[in-house]
């Protein structure tokens, strides 16, 4: 089971090696620490690329660099997730080239962030047996994967674990590491669900929908695994028949993603997200401050300069994701005063100041609509490009001024 491993991991570094562009190539995660599991671990590449490039020479080396990484998926199904990047992230290992420096262990922050993330994106609405072996040790990966960036132990996810236990544990290990969040006052929301759509049991205190009618299901802060996997199981059935599956949440990180993990989704979520069950959780929590703002902004604009290297933002087929990273791109550059303005969204701030970045966006969406797919991958890249090339103000810098004001009123 190992020789697919190595193969792939030599057709890899031989395709690749010999570019000028490339400084690295470097593995992470289960292959960076030894205990990836042969025919169940993928191979996550990084793939460091020299700073400097023009936008012209960076956009078709990177052309041509996921025509023969998808080639390679081809034959190599176990190579996921290449990131190209400019820094080496820390943790990672190098298998071929030079690295000229790695980036700093992300702070406790972050890596709760991260392992949130993963949380949000692979995991939070799966109650259902998953469907094959692949994919319950795919669960299995993520569950240990975030219990890792919380600093516990991955081998406490037993393998036994039903879908219901299993996410219940990793949902109460993310409750504990968040940390204290602002109260919540008791104020009901309306109109209530029928009794064929309520919850059944305790320990669920809201049931909100987004404006599109996804649901997140909170559950009270007091709850444990044990009662949070009993409430799953006495409403999966119902929850099944939904359009869309509730994403599971508890009180405490309910109201950390909104104020800290997404605060840009805060004044969004007030002013459209209804009550289906319960207590209105958004109507008294404060909004985000500004060093929650400036953290996430951080955060995200290391993630959308790397985005946009990815293969999904060089063949887009809509504008959603790049939307959201020039966006966070965005928010970085806006000056530290109006991250406090409670006034008006933080995407109605970017409007009133980079009037040219959505006139970029407008112009990808034409590209798609005429069917100029090659025009779209140009203008979303070199729009991207800019933004990550244009420094706003630092973290630091807002963070010592947004200090100075506090300090001083």
């Amino acid at each position: 089971m190992r020789l697919p491993y190595r193969l792939a991991i030599s057709a890899f570094i031989a395709a690749f090696r010999r570019r000028p562009e490339i400084e690295a190539i470097c593995v992470r995660n289960g292959f960076a620490r030894g205990d990836w599991r042969p025919g169940l671990s993928d191979i996550d590449f990084i793939v460091v690329v020299r700073r400097g490039m023009t936008a012209e020479h960076e956009f078709a080396f990177l052309q041509a660099f996921w025509r023969t990484h998808a080639r390679l998926k081809a034959v190599f199904p176990m190579i996921s997730e290449t990131v190209v990047t400019d820094e080496a992230p820390w943790g990672s290992k190098l298998l071929s080239g030079r690295m000229a420096g790695v980036a700093d262990r992300p702070s406790r922050s972050d890596e709760f962030c991260e392992a949130l993330w993963f949380y949000l994106d692979g995991f939070a609405g799966l109650l259902a047996p998953a469907d094959s072996f692949l994919g319950r040790q795919d669960r299995l990966r993520v569950a240990r994967k975030v219990m890792r960036l919380l600093d516990r132990d991955p081998e406490a996810v037993h393998p036994r674990m039903g879908p219901a236990d299993l996410h219940a544990f990793v949902l109460d290990a993310l409750h504990q590491a968040a940390g204290p969040q602002p109260a919540v006052p008791e104020i009901a929301g309306g109109p209530f669900m029928g009794p064929f759509l309520a919850p059944r049991g305790e320990g669920i205190r809201s049931v909100l929908f987004t404006s599109d009618g996804r649901p997140y299901v909170i559950y009270d802060a007091a709850q444990t695994a044990e009662t949070i996997a009993t409430s799953m199981h006495v409403n999966r059935a119902r929850w099944e028949r939904w359009r869309y599956q509730p994403t599971h949440l508890t009180e405490r990180l309910f109201i950390y993603v909104a104020r800290e993990l997404e605060p840009v989704t805060y004044s969004p979520w007030r002013r459209s997200m209804s009550v289906g069950y319960g207590v209105d959780l958004l109507a008294g929590v404060p909004p985000p401050e500004a060093p929650h703002i400036i953290a996430w902004a951080e955060r995200m604009s290391a993630r959308a300069s790397d985005d946009r290297r990815g293969s999904a933002l060089a063949a887009p087929r809509n504008t959603a994701a790049l939307r959201r990273n020039a966006e966070r791109l965005m928010i970085r550059r806006l000056p530290a005063a109006e991250l406090c303005d409670g006034h008006s969204t933080l995407r109605e701030r970017c409007r009133a100041h980079y009037p040219a970045t959505y006139a970029a966006l407008e112009r990808v969406e034409d590209c798609l609509r005429t069917g100029d797919a090659a025009g779209a991958r140009w203008r979303a890249f070199k729009l991207l490009y800019d933004l990550s090339s244009t420094e706003g103000p630092s973290a630091r810098h807002a963070l010592e001024w947004q200090a100075g004001v506090l300090s001083s009123s």
